[in-house]
C-alpha cells in the first residue's frame, strides 16, 4: 500500500516537467470541466483532495488541511462541495462480477473501480479525476508504464443504484466524450457472451433508460418483450460500459495550478 501511494506521488511528481494539454481540444465535455476548474479556482482554500486506501479512493473537495469547505460569505456562488468514492469490484457471491469488460486490453486487469457514493454540487471534474485514477497502474513506478495497457482497468457505475443526475453524467461519457473509451460489460446471466470475464450485476442499469421503468412492465407480454430486448438494452445503456482514459489531463490541469492534494 505505502509504495502505490509512493508511485501515484512520483507520478503527480512528474507532470511537474510535462507540458498540459489544452482542456477543450475539439471535446464537447471539457469546456465544462475547465469551467468548473475557473470555479474552484475562485475559492482560495479549496483544493480537490485524493486519499487512497486500500481498494478504496475517495475523490473531496476540501481544504488543504483536510476540512469540508464552507460557504464563504464573500462570494456570490456556492463553493465545490462533495465528493466521490470508488472501489474496486467485488467478484464474489452476490457481488459485483468481474466487470472487466470485453475488451483485449483489460483481459489481464482485476476489474473495474465502481462509484460508489456521489455528493457532489459540481460533480462532473470530480468524475473526471475519479476516472484518471482508475485508469492509471498504481503498481507501476514510471510514467510509462502506468498508462499501459495492463493498469487501463477503468471505472463503471454503481452497480445497484444511480441518481438521475448520476445517469445523465454517465450518459455525457457514453454520447458526448469521443476521447473516453467505452467497453461493452454483459450481464450476470451472459447474455451477451458465454464468458465470465466481462460478467458485471446489470441492476442500476436496469432502472434507467434504455430499459423501461419498471412501472411500465405490467404483465406477459411486456416481460416477453423485456426479454427480447435485453441485449440490445445491454448494448445501449452507459451503466453497462468501463470508461477508460489514456491520459490524465484533469490531474495535471489541478496539478499545474496547485489544487490538487493526496492523502493516505
Amino acid at each position: 500500500m505505502k509504495q502505490i501511494i509512493e508511485n501515484f506521488r512520483q507520478f503527480i511528481k512528474e507532470a511537474d516537467n510535462r507540458e498540459v494539454p489544452a482542456m477543450d481540444g475539439g471535446d464537447p465535455l471539457y469546456p465544462k470541466i475547465t469551467s468548473q476548474i475557473g470555479h474552484l479556482q475562485g475559492f482560495e482554500n479549496i483544493i480537490v483532495m485524493v486519499d487512497i486506501s486500500g481498494d478504496t479512493v475517495m475523490v473531496t473537495y476540501t481544504d488543504p488541511k483536510g476540512g469540508l469547505p464552507l460557504k464563504q460569505l464573500d462570494q456570490q456562488n456556492d463553493p465545490p462541495m462533495g465528493s466521490i468514492t470508488m472501489r474496486k469490484t467485488k467478484n464474489t457471491k452476490g457481488g459485483d462480477g468481474s466487470c472487466v469488460g470485453a475488451d483485449k486490453d483489460l483481459e489481464k486487469s482485476k476489474g473495474a473501480w465502481v462509484v460508489s457514493i456521489v455528493d457532489s454540487n459540481m460533480g462532473p471534474l470530480l468524475y473526471d479525476v475519479a476516472m484518471e485514477i482508475a485508469c492509471l497502474d498504481l503498481t507501476a513506478p514510471s510514467w510509462a508504464k502506468q498508462f499501459g495497457t495492463s493498469g487501463h482497468v477503468g471505472l463503471t457505475s454503481d452497480r445497484t443504484s444511480v441518481t438521475g443526475g448520476a445517469f445523465d453524467v454517465w450518459q455525457k461519457f457514453y454520447s458526448q466524450r469521443p476521447d473516453i473509451k467505452k467497453v461493452q460489460l454483459d450481464d450476470l446471466e451472459n447474455t451477451l457472451t458465454p464468458t465470465d470475464s466481462d460478467n458485471c450485476d446489470s441492476d442500476s442499469a436496469k432502472l434507467h433508460p434504455p430499459y423501461p421503468h419498471p412501472f411500465a412492465v405490467k404483465g406477459p407480454e411486456d416481460e416477453e418483450k423485456l426479454k427480447a430486448d435485453s441485449a440490445e438494452n445491454l448494448k445501449k445503456s452507459p451503466l453497462m460500459k468501463v470508461y477508460v482514459k489514456d491520459n490524465a489531463r484533469t490531474l495535471m490541469s489541478l496539478k499545474a495550478i496547485g489544487r490538487l492534494g493526496i492523502r493516505a
